[in-house]
Formats: structure tokens, C-alpha cells, sequence
């Protein structure tokens, strides 16, 4: 009621004929593989918009959780995730993140 509502009034007044709210969707993840896809995905983040080059700048910036997650999970594991969701050949990953 509150997007739709909102949206309805927010239209009428400006004479906006453009979506005022984005949709927005809510996933159950209710598998492992699942969950290491999400998690690859949201520490491979500084890889994949090459704000970090190699192993060593992703283990020490600061706005990622790799650091933290390899100290409970093996290292190996981690960039095994982030690689399946950033989509780089084997050859290209150890180029870009482990050199």
C-alpha cells in the first residue's frame, strides 16, 4: 500500500507517467550451493569492479569480509565462491587474484 499508494498520488500530481518505485525481489536461500554463490558474490565485489588486483590487496581491504570469512572458512573454499560467480576462466582468475 505504501509503494502503490504512494506511487499513485506522486503520479497524479506530477503528471509522471515513469515507475516511481523500482521492484525489488526477496530470495529464500534455502541451499548451500546457493548461499556460496551469494557469498562469492559479495566478497568477490572489489575483484569484479578491479578495485583490488591480487590476493594479498583483497585480504587487507577494508570493505570486504574475505579477511573474515577465511578465518572460518579455507582460503581455497572463498575463492572457489568467488570465482564461480564473477565468471573468469581458471586461467584468468590466478592472473587476476592470486598473482
Amino acid at each position: 500500500m505504501v509503494n502503490g499508494g504512494s506511487a499513485y498520488d506522486l503520479n497524479r500530481i506530477t503528471d509522471n507517467k515513469k515507475p516511481v518505485w523500482d521492484e525489488y525481489f526477496i530470495y529464500l536461500i534455502d541451499k548451500e550451493v546457493l548461499l556460496a554463490k551469494v557469498r562469492g558474490y559479495v566478497v568477490g565485489n572489489p575483484v569484479k569492479h578491479s578495485e583490488v588486483r591480487t590476493l594479498e590487496e583483497l585480504e587487507k581491504y577494508p570493505f570486504s569480509s574475505f579477511y573474515t570469512l577465511t578465518k572460518k572458512i579455507e582460503k581455497e573454499q572463498v575463492l572457489s565462491w568467488i570465482q564461480s560467480v564473477i565468471l573468469l576462466d581458471d586461467e584468468k582468475f590466478e592472473r587476476e587474484i592470486k598473482t
